[in-house]
């Protein structure tokens, strides 16, 4: 086992995506495409209709929040190493943060809940912030967001945060998310029954 798997492991069972076996390394649960679909599909139309909502409110506000996001996110897109787990991890959180200042700013509770119970496992943020074209991609989507805010642009918004989503859907569909059934690097002493 790998110090980055050593370190993943724990939050990845504590997600529910992993189940540690004793003598035998860990199992990762997979959604399937349709879940995956469904679960962005969804996601993508209500991320949208907060943004608009967001931009409406406070165009200008949120705006300098995103910006602020951005100027962080840039940093640690260049130096970030897809072997490194606590790279890959800051940008997940950066990428959380983004997207909460523009919820939060929606000031839709019920919105807010609905994505809650949407959200992915970490271990699916992770896959997807690791590939460097993936966060490259996101991350000038994530401008292109800021600055619809910035031209207070509300349909924009919109439809930016839409694509947003949805390319990332299409990305872990069409790479099937982390790898079904992997084992960690365990061996067991014993053989399966």
């Amino acid at each position: 086992v790998t110090g980055v798997q050593t370190c993943a492991l724990p939050i990845l069972e504590a997600d529910g995506m992993v189940s540690i076996l004793p003598n035998r390394g860990a199992v990762v649960r997979r959604f399937d495409s349709d879940e995956i679909r469904d679960r962005y599909s969804v996601r993508a139309l209500l991320e949208g209709y907060a943004g608009e909502l967001a931009c409406r409110r406070d165009a200008a506000g949120v705006a300098k929040k995103l910006e602020d996001n951005c100027a962080q996110m840039k940093s640690l897109v260049a130096r970030a190493r897809s072997e490194r787990l606590e790279d890959v991890v800051a940008m997940v959180e950066n990428n959380m943060l983004f997207h909460g200042a523009i919820l939060e700013a929606s000031g839709s509770t019920l919105v807010a809940r609905i994505l809650h119970g949407l959200q992915m496992p970490v271990a699916y943020r992770l896959y997807h912030w690791r590939e460097q074209g993936r966060r490259n991609s996101a991350f000038a989507l994530h401008v292109r967001i800021a600055a619809a805010f910035r031209e207070g642009q509300p349909d924009k918004v919109r439809q930016l945060l839409e694509t947003h989503i949805l390319e990332t859907r299409d990305y872990l569909l069409a790479n099937q998310g982390p790898a079904p059934a992997a084992r960690t690097g365990r061996r067991s002493a014993r053989k399966p029954a």
